[in-house]
């Protein structure tokens, strides 16, 4: 055989390896959200705050334990708000957030979702302004 060829049937095989594996693992993320996200229940006082790859945001706890939990917050409209000293909280299994500032109690979705990946999840409460509480989605962004 050619050494050509067997460099063509080396990358061939490589080719279909990461096409097989993609496959076996199509959504690792939407994944992680559910099996770790999700299932989180948090509330304490901000304690500090980092941006992160992508605008995400790092929210760091400390809950009545004197715990530190860190929870990632994707949602651009809230970035602003969200401010050390500020009481956190986020709704075991679900993507219900709430920040108590002064006299005020802002609800928000704790990620945004891309539309693909908020039908892969399914099922997801997001907060709607107009209704002013929470709704199912129903995956239209």
């Amino acid at each position: 055989m050619k050494k050509q060829n067997i460099y063509f049937l080396l990358f061939a095989i490589l080719v279909i390896s990461i096409a097989v594996i993609s496959n076996l693992n199509p959504n690792s993320f939407t994944d992680e959200m559910i099996k770790s996200y999700f299932p989180k229940k948090m509330d304490g006082i901000v304690n500090e705050i980092k941006t992160i790859k992508g605008g995400t945001l790092l929210v760091t706890i400390i809950n009545k334990e004197k715990k530190y939990q860190d929870i990632s917050i994707n949602n651009n409209l809230i970035h602003d708000q969200i401010d050390p000293g500020v009481y956190f909280e986020k709704t075991i299994q679900s993507n219900e957030c709430l920040i108590k500032k002064g006299d005020s109690i802002l609800f928000f979705d704790c990620y945004i979702f891309s539309r693909e990946d908020s039908s892969k999840i399914n099922k997801v409460k997001t907060w709607n302004n107009v209704k002013n509480k929470w709704i199912l989605d129903d995956h239209i962004r």
